[in-house]
């Protein structure tokens, strides 16, 4: 119900009493009538402000949510991945819990978009998200960051943690989600991880990155992120 709504059903309900007051208090107590008038419309002023300010919030709420919401998949989108990403870093710093990030490349999505439609590439794109939901834990964030490209971040995980979930997206993906034509869709996935690459968001990310173009160099699957000092830029990791 809007605001409106109920500002207009409260002064309906108004109208219904101080026209009952008036049928029993008007002529024979003007006196109680007038202070019983007064204690209503008091009494409504309040309802309608409090409905108003619950009405405020509410809306607050979902444009918050709009704004940190992928709207194709109803994932995260890079402002919300950013956003926690930050918050688990300040976690592992202040207290030294790891956590590990996957970035996700969905390898075949072009053919579909340039063979079937970029309607047929939305499906595919909302599958590969019910996959990640149906996949991950509840304290598990993921993210659609890019136009095929895919986050997941995972609490009080190592690397080795981190990459057994991702074979398990990997092979999900791959089992769950229909593609139009042959061949079908598969993901490439680059697993990072905190403390094994450092703890500062940007160098997470580019070393995610990384390991995921080294997995698209190979023909779709895993990489795991080089250690700190050993990269390779995306340019040798893909010759």
């Amino acid at each position: 119900m809007q605001a409106s709504d109920v500002a207009r059903d409260v002064a309906a309900l108004q109208a219904v009493l101080i026209r009952a007051l008036r049928d029993e208090l008007a002529e024979s107590d003007p006196v109680r009538f007038a202070e019983a008038v007064e204690q209503l419309v008091e009494a409504i002023g309040a309802i309608q402000a409090a409905a108003m300010e619950a009405h405020v919030q509410t809306r607050s709420r979902e444009l918050e949510s709009q704004a940190h919401t992928d709207p194709l998949t109803g994932l995260g989108n890079l402002r919300a991945l950013q956003r926690q990403l930050a918050i688990l870093l300040d976690v592992y710093k202040r207290y030294k819990h790891p956590f590990g990030l996957l970035l996700m490349d969905i390898d075949g999505l072009k053919r579909v978009n340039d063979s079937f439609g970029h309607q047929a590439g939305d499906r595919v794109l909302m599958q590969v998200a019910m996959s990640l939901r149906r996949s991950i834990r509840s304290v598990d964030t993921a993210a659609r960051i890019g136009g095929d490209e895919f986050c997941v971040l995972l609490p009080e995980q190592d690397l080795q943690s981190a990459a057994k979930l991702a074979a398990r997206l990997a092979t999900a993906v791959e089992e769950e989600v229909a593609s139009p034509g042959d061949p079908g869709v598969s993901v490439s996935i680059g697993v990072a991880a905190v403390p094994e690459h450092g703890d500062e968001a940007e160098a997470l990310i580019d070393t995610a990155d990384r390991a995921m173009y080294r997995a698209k160099a190979a023909g779709a699957g895993i990489a795991l992120g080089d250690p700190p000092g050993t990269q390779v830029t995306a340019e040798e990791a893909t010759t």
